[in-house]
C-alpha cells in the first residue's frame, strides 16, 4: 500500500464514526487506490476467511438451514450482491497455506456437509460466507444432515432459473486486495461486523402482524367463490408462510385464533384489528412466544368461547414492562396463566370478566367512531389489561402496578377514560417512570423564591406523595406543605398523635383494470399463478414490468414516501419498531447498497377516490403515533412496501418528530458534516424500485407479494449466537494484547465495545459472556481453550440455538464457595447446546434452566459438584492428547458427550437429553468416555438432530433373500427386530419378545406370573397387528424389598413428622400466653396490655418440614422430636388482613439490631422441644414487640454491609 493510502485508512479506522460509515469510506479510499474492486466470481472460487466470526468461520448446519430458506423463498441477486465481500488469498506462501489448512479443518469437522477444499480457490469470504458455503456445497453434491445429497435441492430447474444462473456464473463480489490485510489484519473482522449489523436492524414479523396479515389474506381469498372455508384458510396460511416469519412453527394456531376468536364480521376481524392497533401503543414489538400463543388458542372452557378474554390475554402480554421481557419475548403472563381459565376455581370470575369486556366493546366502538385521536383505543386496551391482571391476581406485575378491588372499579375507571378523564400517562409510556413535578415556566420572582428553588433541585418531591427518611426508621410520611420556612411532612402513627417533621382500517374500493397491455397482464398473471418460489416470481415479474415500462429505478427523497395501506396486512408501520431499528442503523452506519437492495414502492393511485383513501390511511397511522411519525403533507407520491420502517424513521428525523421519551429525532442526525452518508441520504434520497399504479389496479395482491418477498431476506439471516460472540470477544481480546499500553480491564472494554458494533441479539448480556471468557475460558497464552472447545462443539448437533439471557447470567454469576468450576460451567453450556428439538422453544434451548445452574451453590450438591469438576478436569488433558493425534472430530465429540452426561447426571435430568440413557455414576460415564476416546462405541444417536424409532438397518439383499418369505415379511414390517418387545390386541396387556422369524412364521414369547411362558407363532401375513411397545415385562418384587417398602418402614419419617405436627398445633393455644395487636405498614405487633417479665409467650405455628442433619437453613426455626429436627415453615405477615388465612404472632415480631424486648427460649412438652418468644423484662401496653435480628454472615460481610 502507498504510505498516503495507508495513513488515510488508518485515520478512518481510528475515527469515532459509526462502523458502517468507516467501512464505506475505507472502501471508497481503497477503490480509488485500486485496492478494492467489484467483479463477478463463481462460488467455487470462495473459501471462508479464518477470522470470520471470531475464528468459528462457518457453521454447516446453520448454512444449510438458512440456505434452504433462501431456496424456498427464491434467491435475489441484488440482495446477494449487496452483502457479499471477500479478500484475496495471501500472496505469502506460508500464510496462504494456513488459510487453506484452516478451511480444510472446518470441512473435515463438517463430515461431508461442506464442499471439499480443492486448493484452486482464490478468495476468502467475510460477508455472505454462510450463503456461499451452502451454494458451493450444492454444486459439489455435499450431503445434508439427513444424509441426502444437497444437489437434489437444485436439480430439475430450467437452465435460466435464477439459482442455476447464480451457481453457473456467480455474482458480483466486493473484493479487497490481500496487500490491504497485510497492513490492517483487523480489517476482515471490521467488514464482517459491519455487514452483520444489517440483520440486527431487520423488522421481523411479530405474531400480531402475522394474524393481521392472515386475516387480510383470508378476506382476499373470499373473492374466489369456488373455495370452501377450509381451503381459504389453507391458501391464506400458505401465502403467509411465504414470508418465513419467526412464528412459522405455530402460525396454524395464529390462524385458528383469527377464525375462532377474531370476531369475524363481514369483511373484517375487529378483535384482530384492535390488537394490531393496540400493539403500536406501548413500545417496540415483542414476540409473545409459542407456548403462550398455543395456550391462549387451545385452552377450552366448557360452554364458552371467551373471545374477549382471549383478546385481553394477548393485549395484556403486549404491554409487558421492560423487567418482564426476556430475549425479545414478553413474559408478563405465562402459558400457565392462560390454562388457568379452564379451572373450576376461576369459572365464575372468568364468565364475569367476559361479560364485562363484552358490555364495554360497543361503547368503545361508538367512542372510537367519534374520536379524533386514539384515546378510546387506549381506554379499551387498559380495561382489558386491568381485567385480566385482576382475574389472574397479577396486578402489581403490570405497568400500572395499581390494585383494583373488583371489576366494578375497573369498569368505572374505563367509563371515565372513555370520556377523556383521568387517563394515566404512565399507561401509555414505553417504560415505567418515577412520579416527578411537571415542567412549567418560572417567573423571575419565583426563581428567587427559596421554596421554588428547593423544588427545582428535588424533582422527586410532590405535595401529597409518600416519603421515608432513614432517621425515622420504617415511618411513612406525606409532604403536606413547602415554603420558605421549610417542608412539612406528616406521618400517621398507631396509638399516638400524627408525627410532624419540619385505526380504524379502510376498506379500499375495488379498482378497474386498466393501464396494462393485455400481453403484459397475461404474462404477469401466469407468473403469479406459477409454482415457482415467491422470490423468483417477484424477480421475473419485475423483469416483465421493466420491459413494459411499468417498473423503473429512480432516486427519490424519503419525504416523497408514505406507507402502502396493505403493508404488513394493514398494520402499515409500527412507530416504536421504526425508531428502535432506525437507531440501530444510525449507530452501525447506514449503507446505501443495502438500502437500495431492499427499497420498493408503488406509485400512488391516479384514481382520486383511491388516492384519498391512501392519504387517509397514513393520516390515521400518524395520528395514532402521537408525534412519533412525520406528518402527511399530501405532496407525497409513492407508497412503500419494502423498506417501510427505515423510510418512516428517516422521514421522521427530517421533520423533527419526537422520540418515545419526548426528545427530538432530529438531534440524532444533527452535528454530522454535510457529506456524511446519513446527510447525503436524507438530502438526496436513494434509488427505489418503483412500480406503476396501473399494475396494482390490475393485480391488487401484488403489493403483499412484494412485501413478503423482501421480508424473507431477514428470515435467512445468520444471527450471531452467544458462543460465536464469546469466540469473537476472545479473538478481539487477544488482538488488543498487541497494544502493550492497555491494562487488562481496558483490553476487555475495548474488545467488548468492538463486539457490540455487530449489534448481536445478546448485546444486553454481552458483559456476562465477556466475563465467562475471562474467568472460565481457561485462558492460556494466546488462546482460551474452553471457549474454542465450545465453538467447535456448537457445530456438531445441528443449527445454532440461542442459550438465553437468564441461563447465561446464571452460569456466569453463580458462585460456589472456594471453587471457580470452569469445567462444570463449560459442561453446562455444552449440555444446553445439545438440546433436542422437543426441548427448544422460540429459537432458544430449554434443556437446562437458570435454576439448574443456580443449584450448584446448594449444600445438597456440594460434594457431587466437586466430584464432577474433578472428573472433567482429569479427562481434559486426555482429550487434548487424543485431539492432537486424531484426523477427525471424534475426540471433540467424546469430550462433549462426557460433559453432557456428567451434567445431566449431576442434575438428575438424564432422560431429558438426546441419549435418554441413565448412567449410575460418574465412574460409568468416565468408562464410556475412555472407550469413545479410543474410537469404540460412539453412539450414532447422540449426534442426530431428532429422536427416531428403532428400525431394522438398511442392507443389501441377494436375489435368494428377495425370494425368502421371512425376508419379505421383515421388509414389509420395518418395526420388527429380534429381541424387541411387542403387544397384540388379541392378548390384552401381555408383553412379548420376538425370538425368531422364518418361513414358518414369527415366534413371540411372553413371561407370565405363576404360569409357564406363553408362546405365539404368528402367520407372516398378520405381523402388522404386532405393535412395538416400551412397556416392560412382568416380574415379581423380591419379598425383602416389598417388606422394606411397607408403610410402617418406608413412611416412618413422615409418620413421625405428622405426630410432631399434631402436637405442635394441639399445644399452640395451651402454651401461648397473652394476646397482641396486629398492625400493617409496616407489619408489626404491639402489646395489648402491660405484661410482667416472662408472662408473654408466643408459640410458633406453621407446617413442619423434615430437615437432614447439618442442612438446616440459617435462621430456621427448628422443633426437636424423637431425635429428629423439623423446620417450622413461617406464616408470612401480610398487610391485607381480608385475604390472610391465619395470623401467627410469633412471625410478626419486629426485627431490630438492638437487644429488643423479646427473647427466644425453648419449651418442652410431650417429647416436643419448641422455640418460644417471651419477654425477659416487663413490656408496657402498646409497646412495639421487637426481637433482635440474627447476625448476617461473617464478621467481614457484616462490616461491609454496615459500611
Amino acid at each position: 500500500m502507498e504510505p498516503g493510502t495507508r495513513a488515510e485508512v488508518a485515520a478512518l479506522l481510528e475515527s469515532s464514526q459509526e462502523l458502517g460509515t468507516k467501512v464505506e469510506k475505507v472502501v471508497q479510499v481503497l477503490t480509488s487506490a485500486g485496492l478494492a474492486y467489484k467483479r463477478r466470481e463463481p462460488v467455487t472460487a470462495m473459501l471462508v476467511h479464518p477470522k470470520n466470526r471470531g475464528g468459528l468461520m462457518v457453521q454447516p448446519h446453520d448454512a444449510h438451514a438458512n440456505g434452504r430458506v433462501m431456496l424456498e423463498a427464491g434467491l435475489r441477486r441484488e440482495l446477494l450482491e449487496a452483502g457479499s465481500v471477500c479478500f484475496e488469498m495471501s500472496s505469502d506462501a506460508t500464510l496462504r497455506e494456513s488459510q487453506y489448512a484452516a478451511n480444510e479443518r472446518v470441512v473435515a469437522a463438517a463430515e461431508g456437509m461442506l464442499a471439499p477444499v480443492t486448493r484452486t480457490e482464490r478468495f476468502l469470504t467475510v460477508a455472505g460466507s454462510h450463503t456461499a458455503a451452502f451454494l458451493k456445497a450444492t454444486v459439489t453434491g455435499a450431503r445434508a444432515a439427513d444424509g441426502s445429497s444437497l444437489g437434489a435441492l437444485v436439480a430439475g430447474r430450467e437452465p435460466d432459473h435464477p439459482v442455476n444462473v447464480l451457481l453457473r456464473d456467480g455474482w458480483e463480489w466486493l473484493i479487497i486486495s490481500s496487500s490491504v490485510e497485510a497492513s490492517f489484519p483487523e480489517l476482515a473482522t471490521s467488514f464482517q461486523q459491519s455487514y452483520n449489523t444489517a440483520h440486527a436492524a431487520a423488522k421481523v414479523l411479530s405474531e400480531v402482524e402475522c394474524m393481521q396479515t392472515f386475516a387480510s389474506l383470508f378476506m382476499q381469498k373470499r373473492a374466489h367463490g369456488s373455495l370452501t372455508e377450509e381451503e381459504r384458510k389453507d391458501a391464506a396460511l400458505e401465502q403467509l408462510l411465504l414470508s418465513k416469519p419467526a412464528c412459522a412453527k405455530y402460525a396454524g394456531s395464529l390462524a385458528q385464533y383469527v377464525l375462532l376468536y377474531g370476531g369475524g364480521e363481514g369483511e373484517r376481524f375487529p378483535l384482530v384489528e384492535f390488537l394490531a392497533c393496540f400493539s403500536k401503543v406501548f413500545g417496540a414489538s415483542m414476540m409473545l412466544g409459542e407456548d403462550f400463543v398455543r395456550a391462549v388458542v387451545a385452552t377450552e372452557v366448557k360452554g364458552q368461547l371467551l373471545p374477549m378474554v382471549r383478546c385481553a390475554l394477548l393485549a395484556c402480554q403486549l404491554t409487558a414492562p421492560v423487567q418482564k421481557c426476556r430475549d425479545g419475548f414478553a413474559r408478563l403472563l405465562l402459558s400457565s396463566d392462560a390454562e388457568k381459565l379452564r379451572g373450576a376455581a376461576l369459572a365464575k370470575r372468568v364468565a364475569e370478566t367476559e361479560e364485562c369486556l363484552a358490555r364495554a366493546w360497543p361503547l368503545y366502538l361508538q367512542a372510537a367512531a367519534l374520536a379524533e385521536n386514539g384515546e378510546p383505543l387506549k381506554a379499551m386496551g387498559r380495561l382489558m389489561v386491568r381485567a385480566v391482571l385482576l382475574l389472574l391476581q397479577k396486578q402489581k406485575a403490570g405497568r400500572e402496578a395499581r390494585v383494583y378491588a373488583n371489576l366494578a372499579e375497573v369498569s368505572a375507571v374505563f367509563a371515565k377514560e372513555l370520556q377523556g378523564e383521568g387517563a394515566p400517562a404512565a399507561a401509555a409510556s414505553g417504560t415505567k417512570r418515577s412520579k416527578q413535578q411537571p415542567e412549567r415556566a418560572l417567573s423571575l420572582k419565583e426563581c428567587a423564591d427559596p421554596a421554588v428553588v428547593a423544588l427545582q433541585g428535588n424533582k422527586h418531591l410532590m405535595l401529597g406523595e409518600r416519603y421515608t427518611n432513614k432517621e425515622h426508621a420504617a415511618q411513612v410520611f406525606r409532604l403536606v406543605s413547602l415554603d420558605a420556612a421549610g417542608a412539612v411532612f406528616r406521618g400517621q402513627r398507631l396509638f399516638e398523635p400524627e408525627l410532624e417533621d419540619a385505526a380504524e382500517h379502510v376498506s379500499l374500493a375495488k379498482l378497474a383494470v386498466g393501464g396494462m397491455e393485455p400481453g403484459t397482464r397475461a404474462e404477469v398473471a401466469a407468473l403469479l399463478e406459477s409454482s415457482q418460489e415467491l422470490g423468483t416470481k417477484v424477480e421475473k415479474v419485475v423483469q416483465v414490468l421493466t420491459s413494459a415500462g411499468l417498473a423503473y429505478k429512480r432516486r427519490e427523497p424519503v419525504t416523497a414516501m408514505l406507507v402502502h395501506p396493505k403493508n404488513r396486512g394493514g398494520l402499515m408501520v409500527q412507530p416504536h419498531d421504526a425508531h428502535a431499528n432506525g437507531r440501530v442503523m444510525l449507530e452501525a452506519g447506514l449503507r446505501r447498497e443495502l438500502l437500495e437492495a431492499g427499497s420498493v414502492c408503488f406509485e400512488m393511485s391516479s384514481d382520486a377516490t383511491l388516492r384519498e383513501s391512501q392519504y387517509a390511511a397514513n393520516e390515521r397511522v400518524v395520528a395514532a403515533a402521537e408525534g412519533m411519525l412525520a406528518p402527511v403533507t399530501r405532496t407525497e407520491r409513492f407508497l412503500t412496501v419494502a423498506g417501510s420502517h427505515t423510510a418512516a424513521f428517516l422521514k421522521a428525523t427530517v421533520t423533527g418528530a419526537r422520540a418515545a421519551d419526548g426528545s427530538s429525532l432530529g438531534a440524532l442526525v444533527a452535528g454530522r458534516e454535510p457529506d456524511h452518508p446519513v446527510n447525503v441520504l436524507l438530502r438526496d434520497g436513494w434509488e427505489w424500485l418503483i412500480i406503476s399504479s396501473s399494475v396494482e389496479a390490475s393485480f391488487p395482491e401484488l403489493a403483499t407479494s412484494f412485501q413478503q418477498s423482501y421480508n424473507t431476506a431477514h428470515a435467512a439471516a445468520k444471527v450471531l449466537s452467544e458462543v460465536e460472540c464469546m469466540q469473537t470477544f476472545a479473538s478481539l481480546f487477544m488482538q488488543k494484547r498487541a497494544h502493550g499500553s492497555l491494562t487488562e480491564e481496558e483490553r476487555k472494554d475495548a474488545a467488548l465495545e468492538q463486539l457490540l458494533l455487530s449489534k448481536p441479539a445478546c448485546a444486553k448480556y454481552a458483559g456476562s459472556l465477556a466475563q465467562y471468557v475471562l474467568l472460565y475460558g481457561g485462558g492460556e497464552g494466546e488462546r482460551f481453550p474452553l471457549v474454542e472447545f465450545l465453538a467447535c462443539f456448537s457445530k456438531v448437533f445441528g443449527a445454532s440455538m440461542m442459550l438465553g439471557e437468564d441461563f447465561v447470567r446464571a452460569v456466569v454469576a453463580t458462585e460456589v464457595k472456594g471453587q471457580l468450576l470452569p469445567m462444570v460451567r463449560c459442561a453446562l453450556l455444552a449440555c444446553q447446546l445439545t438440546a433436542p428439538v422437543q426441548k427448544c422453544r422460540d429459537g432458544f434451548a430449554r434443556l437446562l434452566l437458570s435454576s439448574d445452574a443456580e443449584k450448584l451453590r446448594g449444600a445438597a450438591l456440594a460434594k457431587r459438584v466437586a466430584e464432577t469438576e474433578e472428573c472433567l478436569a482429569r479427562a481434559w488433558p486426555l482429550y487434548l492428547q487424543a485431539a492432537a493425534l486424531a484426523e477427525n472430530g471424534e475426540p471433540l465429540k467424546a469430550m462433549g458427550r462426557l460433559m453432557v452426561r456428567a451434567v445431566l447426571l449431576l442434575l438428575q435430568k438424564q432422560k431429558a437429553g438426546r441419549e435418554a440413557r441413565v448412567y449410575a455414576n460418574l465412574a460409568e460415564v468416565s468408562a464410556v468416555f475412555a472407550k469413545e476416546l479410543q474410537g469404540e462405541g460412539a453412539p450414532a444417536a447422540a449426534a442426530s438432530g431428532t429422536k427416531r424409532s428403532k428400525q431394522q438397518p438398511e442392507r443389501a439383499l441377494s436375489l435368494k433373500e428377495c425370494a425368502d418369505p421371512a425376508v419379505v415379511a421383515l421388509q414389509g414390517n420395518k418395526h420388527l427386530m429380534l429381541g424387541e418387545r411387542y403387544t397384540n390386541k388379541e392378548h390384552a396387556a401381555q408383553v412379548f419378545r420376538l425370538v425368531s422369524l422364518d418361513a414358518a412364521g414369527a415366534v413371540f414369547r411372553g413371561q407370565r406370573l405363576f404360569e409357564p411362558e406363553l408362546e405365539v407363532i404368528e402367520d407372516l401375513q398378520k405381523l402388522k397387528s404386532w405393535k412395538r411397545t416400551q412397556a416392560a415385562e412382568c416380574f415379581l418384587c423380591e419379598p425383602a424389598v416389598a417388606a422394606a417398602l411397607q408403610p410402617p418402614c418406608a413412611l416412618s419419617g413422615e409418620i413421625r413428622r405428622l405426630r410432631a405436627q399434631t402436637l405442635l398445633w394441639q399445644h399452640f393455644e395451651q402454651q401461648s400466653c397473652g394476646t397482641v395487636l396486629f398492625a400493617a405498614n409496616p407489619c408489626a405487633i404491639y402489646a395489648d396490655k402491660t405484661y410482667k417479665a416472662k408472662k408473654l409467650k408466643l408459640w410458633p405455628g406453621g407446617t413442619l418440614a423434615a430437615v437432614k442433619a447439618g442442612e438446616a437453613k440459617e435462621g430456621a426455626v427448628l422443633v426437636q422430636f424423637e431425635g429428629e429436627s423439623f423446620a417450622v415453615q413461617p406464616v408470612r405477615p401480610t398487610a391485607d388482613f381480608a385475604k390472610a388465612s391465619v395470623l401467627v404472632a410469633f412471625w410478626w415480631a419486629y426485627k431490630t439490631s438492638d437487644e429488643g424486648n423479646l427473647q427466644v427460649t425453648s419449651a418442652k412438652i410431650a417429647g416436643l422441644t419448641v422455640p418460644v418468644l417471651t419477654n425477659e423484662q416487663e413490656v408496657l401496653k402498646h409497646e412495639l414487640l421487637q426481637l433482635k435480628a440474627p447476625d448476617q454472615g461473617s464478621p467481614k460481610k457484616r462490616a461491609k454491609k454496615a459500611a
